[in-house]
């Protein structure tokens, strides 16, 4: 097998961070120093990660203005990769948008980057394109002819909700979006679509047309906005849909006393090349 090539410098954390960063895209040095390197130190993190880089294995990669910086998978990691996943329908590994995919992994991740239960599962934009629908969990809707940006289950006792994740910075047509609304209303398993726009006049037009046409759940739709969630992360409010004013984690945990570290949203969103030097007290506070 390939992978046998790669036992010469590549241990477990390293596989687990290429596996990572397969399945979200991209990831900041902050995000995978707390992830997978808690008790080392700043510089020693950013080190290690750049001894993996220096493999050939995963890359550095500024966004697309060369304001910030992520880490991604190369093809050579990526080789080393595919041979424990399922047959794919579609090979692939990179971020066409490095900026929505950032995003789109601290908005779906979040609060779960530290510690995430067993009673939460995932499935990335990456897992949705690249594996064949019949591999996917049982849980994961099927669409015809919409593709999220995630889906998230969460099971709370014999209570299962389903999340969609869309994570949206360039706004279509009018047409578009009673297409998505048409698609999300035709599954009336998935509890809540959780979207993240730029401003207010893009959730206010976005929540207008996917209520539109007929639905069998009319308040799936929650809309955030990109300004509130880069400065306070999974504590932003839904501005406009249903479950208005509650946040984030109040409406994906749903339970107040669940003991979940809330990931500072500067240090889950920075961007910087290097791990800060101190861990952000949001990381230490617990809801």
């Amino acid at each position: 097998m390939k992978e046998n090539l790669f036992k010469g410098y590549c241990h477990a954390t390293d596989f687990e961070i290429m596996q990572f960063l397969w399945r979200w895209k991209v990831a900041t040095t902050a995000a995978l120093a707390a992830r997978f390197y808690p008790k080392l130190k700043a510089n020693s993190s950013y080190r290690r990660l750049t001894a993996i880089e220096k493999s050939g294995l995963i890359t550095f990669q500024a966004d697309e203005r060369g304001r910030g910086f992520v880490w991604m998978l190369t093809k050579k990691g990526f080789d080393c990769v595919k041979e424990r996943l399922p047959d794919l329908k579609e090979h692939g590994f990179k971020s066409e948008f490095i900026k929505h995919d950032h995003l789109v992994t601290a908005f779906q991740l979040g609060d779960f980057l530290l510690d995430c239960p067993k009673s939460v599962e995932f499935f990335t934009e990456q897992e949705l394109r690249r594996y064949d629908p019949e591999s996917y969990p049982s849980w994961v809707p099927k669409f015809l002819n919409h593709r999220p940006d995630g889906f998230t289950s969460v099971i709370s006792g014999e209570d299962k909700k389903i999340f969609a994740i869309e994570v949206e910075r360039n706004i279509k047509k009018d047409g578009a979006y009673r297409d998505v609304g048409d698609a999300y209303g035709r599954h009336s398993k998935i509890h809540r679509v959780l979207w993240l726009v730029e401003d207010e006049t893009a959730a206010t037009r976005l929540n207008r047309l996917l209520s539109e046409g007929e639905s069998e759940n009319p308040n799936q739709h929650c809309f955030f906005l990109e300004s509130d969630f880069l400065k306070q992360g999974w504590h932003t409010p839904c501005k406009h849909g249903s479950d208005r004013s509650k946040t984030v984690r109040e409406i994906i945990v749903n339970k107040p006393s669940t003991i979940l570290k809330h990931v500072d949203a500067m240090f889950m969103l920075d961007m910087r090349k290097a791990r800060p030097k101190s861990i952000p007290c949001g990381l230490a506070n617990q809801s």
